[in-house]
Formats: structure tokens, sequence, C-alpha cells
């Protein structure tokens, strides 16, 4: 009889002993007293997560899931995808190193070097179209009743030291991986910026103010800011509608 031995983590434990029952295959494993997984799978509870006594993992994992229900980790914009390796949460645990949903190295590196309580990678459509609104050599995103956004290249930029973002800065719109890195002191903050930030994407269009003093009077913009409109006042395109209908002379 053929015996082999190997070093798993608990979930491929119990993967192996799934396998095992599936196939009517003989297999032992052994786990150790050191060898007790510390990211063992623990049940959301609402509860546990308002009084804050989830496991740092947990807290990810319950981070990542609520930002997946709310469509903050969409790979898809505009016809293109771009990929959910890079799309995750991170919360930082005791010994300063975070736990992840996602092991894409180089987003980790920009988490660990801003060094926030926890973080997430915001994707969805809504960022897409604040891209079209953005200069090409724009640094942030200022608007007048809540903190700037600032605006890297790539996420590289913040890993390599090229951009140093500027202190309290907790939103960073990443270019080229289409999503705005949201830093935060606890999963709880995170969360209250990711809706306050979705919130503000569905009114970019009226509330946007850029640092360039961009012309928003150009048709183009004009378009857009109707576009954004549409999502967040229904009522207001259908009195917009029924004036383009009226005679000249009932508008007068």
């Amino acid at each position: 009889m053929r015996q082999d031995s190997a070093t798993m983590t608990f979930f491929e434990a119990q993967e192996c002993l799934q396998l095992a029952k599936d196939t009517s295959t003989s297999i032992t494993v052994v786990i150790t007293d050191g060898d007790t997984p510390q990211d063992e799978e623990e049940p959301f509870s609402m509860y546990d997560y308002q009084n804050q006594s989830l496991s740092p993992l947990s807290q990810a994992r319950f981070l990542h899931q609520t930002a997946v229900q709310n469509d903050w980790l969409q790979p898809f914009h505009e016809d293109i995808y771009c990929g959910t390796t890079s799309l995750g949460a991170f919360v930082r645990n005791a010994e300063g190193s975070y736990c992840q949903t996602t092991n894409d190295y180089t987003v980790l590196r920009a988490v660990d070097a801003l060094t926030p309580g926890a973080a997430l990678t915001f994707s969805s459509r809504l960022v897409s179209m604040l891209m079209q609104q953005v200069c090409f050599d724009q640094k942030e995103i200022k608007i007048s009743y809540r903190p700037s956004v600032a605006v890297v290249e790539t996420i590289e930029d913040i890993t390599t030291g090229k951009v140093v973002l500027p202190p309290g800065t907790t939103q960073c719109l990443c270019r080229q991986e289409h999503f705005i890195l949201i830093c935060g002191d606890s999963t709880k903050d995170v969360l209250e910026q990711a809706s306050d930030l979705q919130i503000w994407l569905l009114r970019v269009g009226r509330d946007y103010v850029s640092h360039r003093s961009m012309a928003l009077e150009s048709p183009m913009s004009i378009h857009r800011l109707e576009f954004f409109e549409d999502i967040e006042s229904p009522i207001e395109t259908e009195k917009r509608h029924k004036a383009k209908l009226e005679p000249r002379d009932a508008r007068a």
C-alpha cells in the first residue's frame, strides 16, 4: 500500500477528507495542537460584529461579503473585465499584519504601507463613470462637504513610494485597477465610508468639484450630468422630458 504524507492547512485537510469520502479512499489526517488554524471559519453574527468580537479574519470576510452584496466588488467596467484577483477586504490583526480576502500582493503592500485598521477595494460601474470626468493628470478630487479622493495612475505608485498620499487621506482612486481604495480605522468605519461614497457617486454629476475647475458647461459634461441625474432622481428626468414636449408658448 502506498503511503504519502504532507503538511496541509485545516481547510485543505477538510477537502482531502471529503474527497476521500467521495472516492471511497482510506486517508488519515492528523492535526497537532500547533497546526490548529488561526483562520478557522467562524459563523458571522451581527451582534459579534457590532461588539467587535469577531476575529480579524472573520471581520475581513464579513467586510468582503457585505461589499459583494452591495455590488462594491464588481470586476466589469464599461464592458471591460478588470478581474477579481485584486478586489477584496483587509483587516489588521494584533501582530500588525493583515488578514485579507485577496492574494494580490501589490494591493497588500499598498495597504501595509498605509497601515489602516481596515481597507476595501471599492469597485463598481459608478467608479468607471467617475473616471470619465477625471482629467488624465488630476491628482485629487476635491469635494465640498467630504474628504478629498486622491488619484493615482496605479496602486503600485503607493507601494514603490512614487506617490505619497497627503496625511488623513482615506480614499484613493487607482486608474489602472479601476477601484477606489478605502482605508479606515475599523471595518465599521470602512463600511460607513463605502456607503457614503456610493451615495456621492450617484450624485457626482451635481456635486463634483475638481481642483482644476473643470468646465462642466461643456456638451459632454452636461450629457454626463444628465446621466447621473437620471440615476438620482427619475422624477426630475420625467419633468425635463415633459418640458421638452410642451409647446414653446406654454413654457414661456
